[in-house]
């Protein structure tokens, strides 16, 4: 079974990402923030990780740049509502550092879906 960190702030987001995912037989951890992400991704065999951009304290791009720095094929996926900067320029600084799909939030559970299935089965 497939594991996936889901981290965001947000835990509406993060449970519905978590329902989602478990219908679909995935194993799901959720980090409420970026220090829990690390240490869950360290403790844990990850297959996929799905952040949040826009956090306090250690942000989504600051995770994607740790976990990069551990592991340069593990795929990741960033999603983004926005906040200081336009979301879409966090998206594509994501991108730039190694994620491999980005959303804009509020985004379509299928195309995430099938994001998700095309880089972890």
């Amino acid at each position: 079974m497939s594991k996936i960190l889901i981290v965001d702030d947000d835990l509406e987001i993060s449970g519905l990402l978590l329902k989602l995912l478990s219908r679909k037989n995935y194993e799901v951890f959720i980090a409420s923030s970026g220090a829990d992400a690390i240490q869950i991704f360290n403790s844990n065999q990850i297959d996929l990780i799905v952040t949040d951009i826009v956090m306090p304290e250690i942000g989504g791009l600051e995770v994607i740049r740790i976990v990069r720095g551990i592991n340069e094929s593990l795929p990741i996926i960033a999603m983004s509502g926005g906040a200081l900067i336009n979301s879409g320029t966090y998206l594509t600084m994501a991108k730039q550092l190694g994620a491999k799909y980005a959303f804009q939030k509020p985004f379509d559970l299928n195309e995430f879906s099938l994001a998700v299935q095309s880089l972890i089965g």
